[in-house]
């Protein structure tokens, strides 16, 4: 993780101090499917969160210089995009900030087609587990489990404290935990 953060910084400053396309666009291509999907559970429209993230690349582009400014590219998009999202909501009132994406946590490559089975089932569960979820709790266990990013980060994020971080971290482990015992029999 810390040589992906040295890169995108690299990146970063090239450019904020030399508007360097190629940098530009490497920056582009690694925040797009996270990004993308962390809008997405906010809007529930991938066509919505792919004009956001565009909107918030853009930005970042037109910043020029004052981007070497900004500390922490990743919590910096990722807030960008959040905004963007809200204000949208605010402005289309009667539409929800619920969905995830599916999520890849297993290898595809299984040994067995039954072991394949297995994890393709265990995979579905924990989809329907995390789709249960309050969508709140929904984005901060996206953040932390699927983007990596710490507890310190999301609350700046989503700007609500630490603490409310960590309750709905263990909220949500404790519903996951609850549901997959009950639909595995464990």
């Amino acid at each position: 993780m810390a040589s992906v953060l040295t890169d995108i910084t690299n990146l970063q400053s090239a450019v904020a101090k030399n508007a360097d396309e190629a940098a530009y666009r490497k920056l582009f291509i690694l925040f797009h499917t996270p990004v993308i999907r962390f809008a997405n559970t906010i809007v529930h429209s991938e066509e919505l969160a792919e004009e956001l993230y565009a909107d918030a690349m853009m930005k970042i582009w037109l910043m020029g210089p004052k981007l070497e400014q900004v500390i922490d590219l990743r919590v910096y998009l990722f807030t960008l995009v959040k905004n963007s999202a809200f204000n949208h909501l605010k402005k289309h009132k009667g539409r929800s900030f619920v969905g995830l994406d599916d999520l890849e946590l297993i290898p595809q490559g299984s040994a067995t087609p039954i072991e394949h089975l297995i994890e393709k089932e265990l995979q579905l569960n924990l989809n329907k587990a995390v789709d249960m979820l309050p969508p709140k709790c929904q984005m901060v266990y996206r953040l932390i489990k699927n983007e990596g990013f710490s507890y310190k980060e999301v609350s700046e994020i989503l700007s609500i404290s630490t603490n409310t971080i960590e309750g709905h971290m263990t909220n949500a482990l404790k519903k996951i935990t609850l549901y997959m015992r009950q639909h595995l029999d464990l």
